[in-house]
């Protein structure tokens, strides 16, 4: 499936939020924060916490939301597909336009037990280079990610 890339819309940060939380608690079953939250306070969450600071696009597929990538300079900080949506070549077109955005290398973070996530960044270039724990209030074992063309 092709989507349509987009920066984000001011009136699409809920329905944002929304696909984030949707997501989140398919790719993290682990993380107990993710359960304890309502759809309010993932909202809230997602506004206060996740999102500022972020240049946000998004993608768009027969005129819905279908996921999003959230940038901080050159450091891949969230790349969300709607769980729907996902295995159609959404997250690669999301990720390919990051790799445009930043030619000299990619970094993110993912959690050491996101299998999935994992093998998905693998099969595109990406080499894990640390090993650590991610911050409160997940305090997760994670692992770094890098990108560079020349990998």
């Amino acid at each position: 499936m092709t989507a349509l890339l987009r920066p984000v819309r001011t009136e699409e940060m809920l329905a944002i939020a929304d696909l984030w939380f949707a997501s989140a608690r398919v790719a993290h079953p682990y993380l107990p924060m993710l359960k304890a939250l309502d759809s309010a306070q993932a909202r809230e969450v997602f506004t206060r916490h996740v999102m500022p600071g972020l240049e946000i696009v998004v993608a768009e597929a027969d005129g819905k939301l279908a996921g999003f990538l959230g940038m901080d300079g050159c450091c891949l900080d969230r790349l969300y597909i709607a769980p729907a949506a996902q295995g159609q070549g959404i997250g690669s077109q999301l990720l390919d336009a990051a790799k445009r955005r930043c030619p000299e290398g990619l970094e993110l973070f993912t959690h050491q037990k996101n299998a999935r996530a994992r093998r998905f960044y693998e099969a595109r270039g990406f080499r894990a280079v640390r090993f650590g724990i991610s911050g409160p209030p997940e305090s997760e074992p994670d692992v770094c990610y890098r990108w560079s063309p020349a990998s």
